[in-house]
């Protein structure tokens, strides 16, 4: 496989808020001056300490969604239990989801312990928003297994919850939200769902992708993880699913969703891929460990389904340090530098790079023809518990 490596320089470039009618950037709530260039920065934050948008149960946001249609933003506060559903608009807190259950076998409501919401995706024009349980409160170490929950975005309650495999992460779902996947991150396994129609969700096949992953009683099931994968993206027109391995030095493997087979892996990519998106001809992905973001053409990885032996070309490049979420929209790539502290910006083909300050740990990111949000969920007990929101029409 052949990787097509560029360098690049991270330079951060000033930018201010101009502000927007209908929009709440008038009245920015923090101020951070950039040590390089010496310019005042604005954002809106949304956290347990901010003076205008307090929210003391912004605890660890792992992920933000906006919603396509809806002008409201749901985040999942990891640690609070809790998905916090705000205005895109005028960042008003519109209601908080309580994932709280009685019972691990039926999944219903109570307050015996609660799931830890990681990541979410949006299915049927966006009136269903699906989220994965990291673990249970009650299960420090992550050693049983977890769930999901169904979300009816117009009430914004929780329609049914699911039980799933052990340290589920990325959920995703097909264009036409027939399939929805869910990766398996403590078991080398990915979960195959009929959402075709939602009130009949059933598995449909569970495809391991590697071999049964075995833990002592009491480990830490987050890095007792196999293959670690994560990421997952449905390649459109065609039975492929895309899922990213982040541990055992990384690849992305192709599944065929009509077989329920593996048909292979690309391991040579940039050490631990993460997130996947489909954007035009192309597959992208970030790839922490390296700080890169690279990409792949689609119909390179159409053929290489098909031979084992053709290895795709990558495109990747260098954005800094710890490279989580990436969105790409409106012909740009969004990156969460998690390390670097930063959300860096480029053009589809890796030029233009520049890049604006986040909070300390980035890692989860949405954006819009208005705003880009970024989560903090931060890291070794600094940092985090903080959303960010930029003017999007303001950015570099």
């Amino acid at each position: 496989m052949q990787i097509a490596y560029k360098k690049l320089s991270l330079g951060l470039l000033p930018f201010l808020f101009l502000g927007l009618p209908n929009l709440a950037f008038a009245e920015a709530s923090t101020a951070m001056i950039d040590n390089n260039n010496h310019h005042q920065e604005n954002y809106i934050e949304i956290s347990p300490f901010s003076a205008k948008h307090q929210d003391e149960e912004m605890i660890s946001p792992k992920s933000i969604n906006i919603h396509p249609h809806k002008n409201k933003m749901y985040i999942n506060a990891l640690e609070a239990g809790k998905t916090l559903v705000y205005s895109n608009r005028t960042f008003e807190k519109l209601k908080t989801i309580d994932h709280s259950f009685s019972d691990h076998n039926s999944l219903k409501a109570g307050t015996r312990f609660f799931g830890k919401p990681v990541e979410g995706w949006f299915t049927h024009d966006g009136r269903y928003y699906w989220v994965t349980y990291y673990r249970w409160s009650d299960d420090a170490n992550a050693m049983n297994n977890s769930g999901f929950a169904l979300i009816d975005t117009d009430t914004d309650q929780i329609v049914r919850a699911f039980p799933t495999g052990n340290i589920p992460k990325f959920i995703t779902a097909n264009a036409e939200s027939t399939l929805l996947s869910v990766t398996l991150w403590g078991e080398n396994k990915v979960e195959l769902y009929d959402i075709s129609d939602v009130t009949n969700t059933h598995l449909i096949s569970t495809i391991a992708l590697g071999p049964k992953v075995y833990a002592e009683p009491g480990s830490n099931r987050d890095n007792t993880c196999g293959m670690c994968l994560r990421g997952t993206a449905f390649i459109p027109h065609s039975n492929l699913l895309a899922v990213a391995q982040m541990g055992s030095g990384g690849g992305i493997w192709l599944v065929d969703t009509s077989t329920m087979k593996v048909l292979r892996g690309l391991r040579k990519t940039p050490a631990t891929p993460r997130h996947l998106q489909v954007y035009e001809d192309w597959l992208y992905f970030s790839a922490n460990a390296s700080g890169m973001v690279g990409r792949i053409l689609i119909s390179d990885l159409e053929r290489a389904a098909k031979d084992d032996k053709f290895e795709p070309t990558i495109e990747a490049k260098k954005f800094g340090d710890g490279a989580r979420t990436i969105k790409i929209f409106k012909n740009h790539i969004f990156a969460a530098l998690n390390h670097s502290q930063k959300v860096a910006i480029s053009n589809l083909d890796f030029t233009g790079m520049r890049t604006v300050p986040a909070p300390a740990f980035p890692v989860g990111l949405d954006v819009d023809e208005n705003i880009l949000a970024v989560t903090s969920q931060g890291r070794g007990g600094e940092g985090g518990h903080r959303v960010w929101i930029y003017n999007y029409n303001a950015l570099p």
